[in-house]
């Protein structure tokens, strides 16, 4: 009997902190938000949840592993009703076993960020904490994905959990996500507003600080289940395999719209795009495409020509950099009528960034596929088909490939022909000497396809490929 006592008064332990804080847990209710707790279970396979450490009562997070959709992921949960969530040496060894775990077992990390920031009476010892916990991170990121939902406030040094993660998603009205808390950026000379006006889901979206934006927790906690869905679950395995969709499915998009060309050629449902509301040039998604899952980048021909910015060509390079750690292959589709005139303060950030994203092409290593759809103008074929290496690029019949764009062409080069030629002539006779057929017999693409025949072109080359990775 003695030694089933001490057994007793730890699963009387271990109910009270199942139960929690009621008058906290009304708080968070009252603020819209879920408590920690509550975010595990409704992330988690039913009853497969096990927590590590939760003696450690006093620690304000959550830590352990269980099941998504049948597959091992380990979580870290901040709980913000003990102690607020406060960094403090104690959370930290949580989280950094919790992450030493993963990457022996070879499985996926979802953060839960709800955070007071840290611990004052530790004062230099948290600094150290938050330091060693990042540090962890950095390690572990390339070897198993790293998510964070962000499930509250996130300011100062606390925002690092989600600028590590390879992907961070933010709630509406619930989401704070800022370099300082509200309170300084005022003192600092900003207009006094609340946190979510300073850094709120929409504010992180625009400036392309979290990649994606869900309407409520349980919105957000399913894009997190189908993004895990879609990558391996480490560097040494593949993404699950998911055949789902008719392979020779035809296209009926016209090149004119890059999202809808984009949505009809992956798997029905199965796409999910990273920073949609942030440089609006190009699309940058994760999906799958025959059942394969891949990284996929569309240039957005309907927005000033699917010119690139200095955004699009960071939210491309990010997209290509996680392709590259967890071996997926990488599909472009590319129609864009080169770089985006930046304004003269704007020059050196445009060059850094598409240095940036040229560099991301080169050294992906993974299947890369083109197909070029529109337009290719100069430095934007340089970067996405010229530098990239790619394994297979295809073009469609109607795309151009040139250094200039038809209409710029003839006005630097035949102006004095435009009186008896007429000028839409002459820019007929430039996208012909450019088109796809004529790209292909100079050897800069492999075939010319049938636009609705895309889909089963990138498909088999995928099947071809994938033995790659």
């Amino acid at each position: 009997m003695g030694k089933i006592e001490p057994l007793k008064k730890w699963e009387k332990k271990r109910l009270e902190l199942l139960q929690g804080d009621k008058e906290k847990i009304k708080l968070q209710h009252d603020k819209g938000k879920k408590t920690a707790r509550e975010r595990i279970v409704a992330f988690f396979d039913a009853g497969s949840f096990v927590e590590l450490g939760a003696l450690n009562e006093e620690s304000g997070v959550i830590c352990g592993y269980g099941l998504s959709f049948e597959r091992p992921v380990y979580a870290v949960a901040q709980d913000i009703t003990v102690k607020g969530a406060a960094m403090s040496k104690k959370q930290a060894d949580k989280i950094i076993n919790t992450l030493s775990l993963a990457k022996k077992a070879g499985a996926p990390v979802v953060f839960f960020t709800d955070t007071e920031g840290f611990n004052v009476k530790e004062d230099a010892l948290t600094l150290k904490a938050f330091g060693e916990v990042f540090a962890a991170i950095s390690k572990l990121s390339g070897i198993c994905p790293i998510i964070t939902l962000v499930a509250g406030e996130c300011c100062g040094i606390a925002a690092q959990f989600a600028m590590l993660s390879d992907i961070s998603i933010a709630v509406e009205d619930v989401s704070v996500l800022m370099p300082f808390t509200p309170a300084v950026m005022v003192k600092a000379g900003n207009a006094p507003k609340d946190g979510k006006a300073l850094g709120g889901a929409k504010v992180a979206a625009v400036q392309g600080s979290c990649a994606l934006t869900a309407n409520d927790e349980d919105e957000a906690i399913a894009s997190l289940k189908k993004l895990l869905e879609l990558l391996p679950s480490s560097v040494d395995g593949k993404a699950p395999f998911a055949d789902s969709d008719d392979i020779n499915r035809l296209l009926s998009a016209d090149g004119k719209d890059g999202f809808k060309l984009a949505s009809e050629l992956v798997d029905n449902g199965s796409a999910i795009e990273l920073y949609p509301e942030y440089g609006a040039g190009v699309h940058t998604f994760f999906a799958r495409i025959g059942g394969y899952s891949c990284a996929l980048v569309a240039s957005e021909p309907s927005v000033d020509g699917g010119r690139l910015d200095s955004k699009s060509c960071n939210k491309t390079a990010r997209l290509l950099r996680l392709a590259a750690k967890y071996n997926l292959p990488v599909v472009s589709l590319i129609s864009s009528d080169g770089l985006n005139v930046p304004a003269e303060e704007g020059q050196g950030e445009l060059m850094l960034s598409f240095g940036k994203m040229m560099r991301a092409y080169a050294l992906v290593k993974v299947p890369k596929i083109n197909v070029v759809y529109g337009n290719a103008i100069g430095a934007s074929y340089v970067a996405s088909v010229a530098c990239s290496g790619a394994d297979l690029s295809l073009v469609w019949p109607n795309a151009m490939v040139a250094s200039l764009t038809k209409e710029l062409a003839v006005h630097v080069f035949e102006a004095d022909k435009i009186i008896d030629e007429g000028k839409e002539a002459l820019e007929e006779a430039y996208a012909k000497a450019n088109d796809g057929m004529a790209v292909a017999k100079l050897g800069l693409a492999d075939e010319v396809i049938h636009p609705t025949e895309t889909r089963k072109h990138v498909i088999a080359a995928l099947e071809l490929l994938y033995t790659k990775l």
